[in-house]
């Protein structure tokens, strides 16, 4: 009868211990919390990729031609905003207005010796060509651009190479960093936009939009040369 008992105890104990480690959470109410990971994906002008607000993005024109944006011919490209550049696209031609004819009419009489006169009336169909308009279409032909940096970023070249190079890009970043973190400070936020007040914060504000923000630390990355 001792080993029944002391049996029941082993399997009563068996059973209330896992409930245990639990147990304040019953009593005070609480709940476990799972951490929760999110990710934040922002355009990235440079990338070759159109997203978000972006009208293209370098070769990505988002199927737009010169023809589509109302233009008559030309070669569409893609600005350092990514926005449409629309400066090699050609006009409409205008149309030629076709030339019409005019028929004029002349009247002339014969005399019979019964000094009878009958008049006849013969038309003599005559051609008059109206003035025309001509339009004459001029082919431009784009110039190659340079493949020099453009003059916003220029001011983070630190060798003065033309390019921005790996070895630079760390300090060039710190650089850009440090000017937008004093934008960011010292902001006065007006319709959802922040102005420069200061020429020290031109430095951030690459694609001169008046707003220093990711987009121009990706421009910047686009003209870095690995």
């Amino acid at each position: 009868m001792k080993y029944i008992w002391f049996l029941l105890c082993i399997i009563v104990v068996s059973l209330v211990l896992p409930g245990i480690p639990n147990m304040h959470r019953f009593v005070f109410g609480q709940t476990a919390s799972d951490d929760i990971a999110s990710t934040v994906k922002i355009s990235v002008c440079g990338n070759s990729i159109k997203e978000g607000g972006e009208e293209c993005d370098t070769s990505d024109l988002d199927s737009q031609t010169c023809s589509s944006l109302g233009f008559g011919s030309g070669n569409l490209s893609c600005d350092i905003s990514c926005e449409f550049d629309t400066l090699a696209c050609l006009p409409v031609p205008t149309n030629t207005p076709t030339p019409t004819l005019i028929p004029t009419s002349s009247t002339t009489s014969t005399s019979s010796p019964s000094n009878t006169s009958i008049p006849q009336a013969t038309i003599a169909p005559t051609s008059q060509l109206l003035p025309t308009q001509t339009s004459q279409i001029i082919h431009v032909t784009p110039q190659p651009q340079t493949a020099s940096i453009p003059l916003s970023v220029q001011v983070f070249d630190q060798n003065g190479d033309g390019t921005i190079n790996r070895t630079e890009l760390t300090s060039v970043v710190k650089e850009w960093y440090d000017v937008w973190v004093e934008y960011i400070r010292d902001r006065v936020v007006i319709n959802d936009r922040i102005p420069l007040t200061e020429t020290s914060y031109e430095r951030c504000d690459v694609n001169n939009d008046n707003i220093c923000s990711l987009v121009d630390l990706s421009i910047i990355f686009y003209y870095v040369s690995l």
